[in-house]
């Protein structure tokens, strides 16, 4: 029962070295500019990554998709909170009170709560996810 999560924290350990930690953060800061551009949405940011990917092993390749696509979805609420435009379908409810908490002057705090939200939910989800999953396979 427990040979899965060794293995899953044998393969986190894989993932501590410098080149993988840069493409986290690389993937990443990709991920939050093509998410706060209205008009380009997650799944099409990490289509334009796949392209970028093909060279690299598949473990590495897979972390720089799904930093990219966690990256776009937190994005889009950078321009739904300052803008009213949504930069992802999934922000458009930020446009609802982040840009009437913006209108307030209290737009850092709005920032903060969206940025806060989309940290608990990955820590959260993250881990949910990658036990479960062995399970429904």
């Amino acid at each position: 029962m427990f040979q899965g999560l060794i293995a899953f924290g044998h393969s986190l350990a894989g993932f501590m070295t410098v080149e993988s930690i840069f493409f986290v953060l690389a993937s990443t800061l990709v991920g939050v500019v093509i998410g706060a551009l209205p008009g380009l949405t997650a799944t099409m940011g990490v289509a334009l990554m796949t392209t970028l990917t093909l060279k690299l092993p598949s473990a590495q390749a897979l972390l720089v998709l799904i930093c990219t696509y966690v990256g776009a979805i937190y994005g889009g609420s950078r321009s739904a909170i300052l803008l009213n435009i949504p930069g992802t379908p999934a922000s458009a409810a930020s446009c609802l009170d982040g840009f009437a908490l913006a209108r307030q002057g209290m737009a850092g705090r709005a920032m903060g709560i969206a940025t806060s939200g989309s940290v608990l939910g990955t820590r959260s989800s993250a881990p949910t996810s990658s036990s479960g999953s062995p399970c429904s396979a």
